[in-house]
């Protein structure tokens, strides 16, 4: 008779969880980040995330000569609960903060545009602004760059910078005067010049990076981010299209 004792492996990952709106329907997004390679998988729903996991725990070491085949479904069906449970939880606390990027789509060499959107979930006048961008892949980005938009472009900065640097964009930015953006509010966007020799049907995913990307007070002594003020972070992404010739004139 043997013992099977638990192996070696284990998975370490990052999960965040945000609501998207397309058509007036919200929908849960997911994202699962190894906090080691950096490496992100994006999940369109909670089917979709539990069946990674599914298949990340399964063993063929025995599986299928096991009396109790149920075993699998009843694993993967308290998987669902759980997480139902915890989207539960986070449905009521509606008021977290997020920072999102939009969707676009463009042709190869084209310049398309992402909204940016903050929500800081409570009153507070929002002072200051820090994000880092990452595109993957990266060549398939010729330049990104960023400006403010909404009420934010009608405000004066006190400071703002847009430095470049190991593969990432950031924009460091702090108003003269505080904005309110306790619900979802257009601060700035991302303007992303695509590469010329895209292939169409690639997808470009805006990284946001969490190490980085937050916002705070005029006065510096508060910042929100996914560590500190747990930030909901949403990354961009944008599907390159074949370029649409103009028709000829008849």
């Amino acid at each position: 008779m043997s013992e099977r004792t638990p192996g070696n492996d284990s998975k370490t990952f990052v999960l965040r969880l945000w609501t998207e709106t397309v058509r007036s329907r919200r929908s849960w997004r997911f994202s699962l980040e190894d906090p080691l390679s950096r490496g992100r998988r994006r999940f369109g729903s909670l089917r979709e995330l539990v069946g990674f996991l599914s298949d990340l725990c399964r063993t063929d070491d025995g599986d299928a000569g096991s009396p109790e085949p149920a075993a699998p479904k009843l694993r993967r069906r308290a998987a669902i609960l759980a997480l139902a449970a915890f989207l539960g939880c986070a449905e009521a606390r509606a008021e977290a903060p997020r920072l999102s990027l939009g969707q676009a789509a463009g042709a190869p060499g084209s310049v398309v545009v992402l909204p940016l959107v903050l929500a800081s979930g409570d009153a507070l006048p929002v002072g200051s602004l820090s994000l880092r961008v990452q595109v993957e892949p990266a060549p398939a980005a010729e330049s990104v760059t960023f400006r403010r938009a909404g009420d934010w472009a009608r405000r004066k900065a006190a400071f703002e910078a847009r430095p470049q640097g190991d593969g990432g964009f950031s924009w460091i930015l702090s108003l003269s005067e505080p904005a309110a953006a306790s619900t979802d509010t257009l601060v700035g966007e991302v303007v992303v010049r695509l590469a010329r020799g895209l292939p169409p049907g690639t997808q470009v995913t805006l990284l946001l990076d969490p190490a980085v990307s937050g916002f705070g007070d005029a006065a510096g002594t508060r910042f929100v981010s996914p560590g500190s003020g747990g930030l909901l972070l949403a990354d961009g992404t944008v599907d390159v299209v074949t370029r649409i010739e103009p028709a000829e004139k008849r």
